[in-house]
């Protein structure tokens, strides 16, 4: 369908800096703006962030990569991180050249260029929302997008969903109800479907099986052993359980804000754009039945009900357009004006309240980044015990601690588990170490020198955001 004489082209006559070049920037502007303010990461993140450190860095000597060391419950790929490391290499071959001895940086940049190639994603969908529907509908879709918290939070961070909502949503589960609806549609022959499909699928293993089995030591399919392990051996429902509407309920309205109610008002009023909301209903309601749930999984949903939330955006203004232009005195033509323009600036005003609150939460929720780095500035001069000997446990390594952050050549780091001491006193296991990043406020023999404080609630009234001590540096106190 083309938009081209539709009522909602008209709105380039009325909104002229919808269908402009600013507008079409501030997805970029907001992820940008997202990683600035919280450029450090978690636990979800810390495979692919680590192995672009190691292939930045450590590049050949495939022994001494992280993974092998920290594996983690399930392998994962070297596709994305090569891709990411391939592009951001420069920035770490600049960084070497210049002297900085500091890899923080790097680690922004490689978020950086991952936001970038999110945003240019999000650029392309929002062409074809112009193609479809009108470039002011296409400028609404990139202001949607841009308003809320969790798409633009998440589009630079190293997840494997951020990836694979990049590489055309690669998902079964996502791809079966458009499958489906093609085939109902008539519009390709399951025969060829199935074929390409097939084709395509062994092209992937061809590439992904020799590739990773060389990284990981041993002959595997990494995404192979996620599904199997997802699904049929459901062992994900370890980590937890939500009810079968958590994701209606709970994770799509925090992921779409005000676009909620807009999705639905575009897939009532705009025949085009119920596909996208019902092909995207069924997809969520598919991951529903795996017990283990988290936002991210259905992080793909979000920019689908956003083409539909612009449209919906797209007829209000088009309501509020046709009051103004009406000859009409007083009456209905005013009210439905006045009630279009007043929802859309509630749901715009909304969206942006929800967005700064996350956004202020999220700055605290990586104490071990800070210990870590307040460590780094409170340490004696070297000489003091010699060099120091760092220990990082767990909680302080799933809240920020990552290999780019461990760059002071002043310290060995070390982020051995307590098991691996097995039966080894406490008080030995943390003899050895000169100072500790861990949540344990008191350690005998160690003086706290830092506490990093992490959200813990948000309160109402008056309106604030409560923090704790998490994360704690302490220095032993003596040889």
């Amino acid at each position: 369908a083309d938009a081209r004489g539709t009522p909602m082209e008209a709105l380039r006559v009325d909104f002229p800096r919808l269908a402009g070049p600013a507008v079409r920037t501030l997805p970029l502007l907001a992820i940008v703006a997202h990683t600035l303010l919280c450029p450090h990461t978690k636990v979800e993140e810390s495979f692919n962030l680590q192995a672009v450190h190691d292939l930045l860095y450590k590049r050949s000597e495939l022994a001494t990569y992280d993974h092998l060391e920290f594996p983690g419950v399930v392998p994962r790929t070297f596709l994305s991180p090569l891709a990411l490391a391939f592009v951001a290499g420069p920035a770490a071959i600049v960084g070497g050249a210049l002297g900085l001895s500091r890899k923080a940086w790097v680690q922004l940049a490689v978020r950086l260029v991952l936001g970038g190639a999110s945003a240019l994603g999000l650029g392309g969908v929002g062409r074809g929302v112009d193609a479809k529907f009108g470039k002011a509908a296409g400028g609404l879709f990139a202001i949607v997008s841009a308003c809320q918290f969790h798409l633009p939070f998440y589009a630079s961070r190293t997840l494997p969903n951020t990836f694979a909502l990049l590489f055309a949503n690669a998902s079964v589960l996502w791809l079966a109800p458009l499958g489906f609806l093609l085939l109902c549609q008539q519009k390709v022959k399951f025969s060829r479907v199935l074929l390409k499909g097939v084709i395509l699928g062994l092209l992937c293993l061809t590439v992904t099986v020799p590739l990773d089995s060389i990284f990981w030591g041993r002959w595997l399919w990494p995404e192979g052993e996620v599904l199997i392990f997802n699904t049929l051996q459901n062992q994900s429902s370890k980590w937890g359980t939500s009810p079968l509407h958590w994701y209606f309920t709970s994770a799509l309205p925090r992921a779409l804000g005000g676009a909620l109610p807009l999705s639905l008002v575009g897939a009532l009023l705009e025949q085009r754009a119920r596909a996208p909301v019902g092909l995207t209903i069924a997809s969520v309601a598919l991951y529903s039945l795996l017990p283990h749930k988290e936002l991210r999984f259905i992080l793909y949903a979000v920019p689908a009900l956003n083409v539909a939330a612009a449209v919906g955006a797209a007829h209000l203004l088009l309501l509020s357009r046709s009051g103004t232009n009406s000859t009409s005195k007083g009456g209905s033509s005013s009210l439905v004006h006045w009630t279009a323009r007043l929802t859309l600036a509630a749901l715009a005003v909304g969206t942006c309240a929800l967005t700064l609150v996350s956004t202020a939460a999220s700055r605290h929720n990586y104490p071990g980044a800070e210990a870590l780095l307040a460590l780094h500035r409170l340490a004696p001069p070297t000489g003091k015990y010699g060099c120091c000997r760092v220990h990082v446990d767990a909680a302080a390594a799933m809240s920020g601690v990552s290999l780019f952050l461990q760059d002071d050549a002043h310290f060995n780091y070390s982020k051995a588990e307590y098991s691996e001491f097995k039966a080894v006193p406490f008080k030995m296991r943390d003899a050895e170490f000169t100072h500790l990043v861990t949540a344990r406020a008191r350690v005998p023999g160690f003086r706290l020198i830092y506490a990093a404080e992490g959200f813990e609630r948000l309160q109402l009234w008056p309106p604030a955001l409560r923090l704790a001590p998490r994360i704690h540096v302490l220095e032993r106190e003596r040889i």
